[in-house]
C-alpha cells in the first residue's frame, strides 16, 4: 500500500498535468509545428487550416496539385499561415499549349513538353503517349478534353476556338509554272485564291487577272498575297496592307523586288546549289536551286541549308513578311514521288498560316498549362521540415480527457486518503 507521502507526489502529479492540459487548450492553437498535408488529402486538410488559423503548414507533394488548391495555399500564405513544401521524389517539368491553325480548314495545333511515360488524352480517348522523353506536336480538330497526364500532375491548355479568316490570297507574278502551281496548292488547300499572272513583262504588261484580284487589298477580306520574283508587278499599296495586318510573301528572288526594298525581311546574297535526287528523300526541298539570305537585325530565320538561311521572317506593322529563297518549288509536285502533291499543297498552306493574320479569338477559359512552372512561381522552392517541427500540440479531445482523468485520479487518492 502506498504512503501518504507517495500519495501526495501522485495527486500533486495529477493536479499538475491537469493544469498542463487546460492551459493547452486555453492557448487555442498549436503552438509548434504545423500540420502536415499530403497530395491525397487536400480538401480537408486545407479546409481545417482555413477554419482554424494554423502558424504554419507543411505540404508533401508527389504530384503537382491543380490550379485551386494551389490558389487556396497562396491564400493562406496571405492570411498569415507559413506554407512550405517538399517532395519525396524528383518532379519532372511538363507543360501544353493550345494554338489555332489559322487555316481555312480549322483545326488546333498541341504542343507538350512530355517526359516519358506521359500522355495526351481528350474527350475520346488516348492521343499519344511519350516512349522517349522531350517536346512534341501535333494537330487536333477539336481541344474538347485536351490534357497532358503524367506521373507528376496534369497540364490542361487554355481552350481557344478556332477564329474566323480572311481565305483570300492574292498569288502575283510572270505567268508560269511557278506562280500556276503556287495557287493551285492554295486552292487544293481550301484559300480563295486571286491570280494575276503578267504575260509579257512591258512597260504597259498584258496578263491574266482574275476579277476578284482587280480589288484593293483589305486585311478585312485578304489574308495574304504572295509576290513571285522580282519581276512581279506588286500590287498598289502592298506596304500598306502589310503594315495594317496583312501577310506578304516573298518567293523567289523577290526579296530584290523594289516594292519590298523598305520592309523585306532579307536581302539575297548568293546562289544555294541543289542537290539532284533529294525530291525522292525526307527533305525534298534541297532539290530546289535556292538563294542564301542576310536577314535583317530584327528577322527571323525559319529554315536553313546547312549554314545558308533559306527562309526568313519579320514583323512589320501589325503584318508579318517573309521572304522564301526557293525557286521552282512547282518541281516538288510535278515531278515528286507518290504523295508529293499533298506535302506540297501542306507546305505552302502552312507558310501562307504563318503569316496571315487569325483574327480575334473569344476569351479562353482558364486552364492549368505549365502546373510545374505555376507551383514554382506561386509557393517557391521545396523547403525540408525541420525535425523539431515535427512534433504538434495533441488534439483538443486528448487534452480534454487528460485533463478530467488526471482530476479523477487526484480525487480518487484523496479519497482514499479520506480526505474530502
Amino acid at each position: 500500500m502506498r504512503s501518504r507521502t507517495e500519495r501526495r507526489w501522485l495527486e500533486r502529479a495529477a493536479q499538475g498535468i491537469a493544469l498542463v492540459c487546460i492551459a493547452l487548450l486555453a492557448v487555442g492553437e498549436r503552438a509548434a509545428a504545423p500540420r502536415s498535408v499530403r497530395g491525397d488529402a487536400w480538401s480537408d486538410a486545407l479546409g481545417a487550416a482555413t477554419r482554424l488559423p494554423l502558424p504554419a503548414l507543411d505540404v508533401t507533394v508527389d504530384a503537382i496539385p491543380g490550379p485551386v488548391e494551389r490558389a487556396w495555399l497562396v491564400a493562406l500564405r496571405g492570411a498569415g499561415t507559413a506554407v512550405r513544401w517538399h517532395a519525396p521524389t524528383v518532379l519532372s517539368p511538363f507543360a501544353m499549349t493550345l494554338d489555332p491553325l489559322g487555316t481555312p480548314g480549322g483545326g488546333l495545333t498541341w504542343r507538350a513538353l512530355a517526359p516519358r511515360g506521359a500522355a495526351v488524352r481528350d474527350t475520346a480517348g488516348e492521343l499519344w503517349k511519350a516512349s522517349e522523353g522531350g517536346p512534341v506536336e501535333a494537330t487536333v480538330v477539336s481541344g474538347a478534353g485536351l490534357a497532358l497526364e503524367t506521373a507528376h500532375g496534369t497540364a490542361r491548355p487554355p481552350g481557344v476556338e478556332s477564329p474566323l479568316i480572311a481565305r483570300r490570297v492574292r498569288v502575283v507574278g510572270r505567268a508560269g509554272w511557278e506562280a500556276r502551281f503556287v495557287a493551285e496548292a492554295l486552292r487544293t488547300a481550301g484559300w480563295t485564291v486571286e491570280s494575276d499572272f503578267m504575260v509579257t513583262m512591258t512597260p504597259a504588261p498584258v496578263g491574266v487577272r482574275s476579277a476578284s484580284a482587280r480589288t484593293a487589298l483589305d486585311t478585312a477580306t485578304h489574308a495574304a498575297v504572295v509576290l513571285v520574283g522580282r519581276d512581279a508587278v506588286a500590287p498598289p499599296r502592298l506596304g500598306e496592307f502589310l503594315r495594317a495586318g496583312g501577310g506578304v510573301i516573298l518567293l523567289g528572288d523577290a526579296a530584290r523586288h523594289p516594292a519590298a526594298a523598305a520592309w523585306t525581311p532579307a536581302t539575297v546574297v548568293g546562289a544555294s546549289p541543289p542537290l539532284p535526287g533529294a525530291l525522292a528523300s525526307s527533305s525534298p526541298r534541297r532539290a530546289f536551286m535556292g538563294w542564301r539570305l542576310r536577314p535583317g537585325d530584327d528577322a527571323v530565320v525559319i529554315e536553313r541549308r546547312e549554314a545558308d538561311a533559306l527562309v526568313v521572317a519579320r514583323r512589320e506593322g501589325l503584318g508579318r513578311a517573309m521572304v522564301v529563297g526557293y525557286e521552282d518549288t512547282w518541281r516538288w509536285q510535278l515531278e515528286g514521288p507518290e504523295g508529293s502533291s499533298a506535302r506540297y499543297s501542306a507546305w505552302w498552306t502552312a507558310l501562307v498560316a504563318s503569316v496571315s493574320r487569325a483574327g480575334v479569338t473569344s476569351p479562353a477559359p482558364a486552364g492549368d498549362p505549365v502546373p510545374l512552372a505555376a507551383w514554382f512561381a506561386a509557393l517557391g522552392g521545396p523547403e525540408a521540415v525541420r525535425a523539431t517541427e515535427a512534433l504538434a500540440r495533441p488534439a483538443d479531445p486528448w487534452l480534454l480527457g487528460g485533463a478530467l482523468l488526471s482530476l479523477v485520479v487526484a480525487w480518487l487518492s484523496r479519497r482514499l486518503r479520506g480526505l474530502p
